[in-house]
């Protein structure tokens, strides 16, 4: 049986659900994918800013985009914007 993208979404946000709350974001941010993709490449939603993380906590994100999503990070804009401006680098 094909497991759909949101049954995906769902295995991989509860497997990594305590990374997801070591980001600080808000439940609502991270609970559905949409937002949780929107807040990757605007780098902002209701509620939470890449900007506003902690670099400890930017770092727990970017632990989560590695396990979610490797080969598509470039799509990614807000993240990409938010690495350089943090550390100066791309990935």
């Amino acid at each position: 049986m094909r497991i759909n993208q949101h049954d995906r979404w769902v295995d991989f946000r509860d497997g990594y659900r305590e990374t997801f709350v070591s980001t600080g974001l808000p439940a609502h941010v991270w609970e559905n994918e949409e937002r949780f993709r929107r807040l990757l490449s605007y780098g902002e939603v209701e509620g939470a800013t890449l900007s506003g993380l902690s670099d400890e906590s930017f770092r727990a994100m970017e632990t989560l985009v590695n396990g979610w999503m490797p080969d598509h990070q470039d799509d990614l804009a807000g993240l990409m914007k938010e690495r350089v401006r943090r550390f100066g680098r791309y990935g």
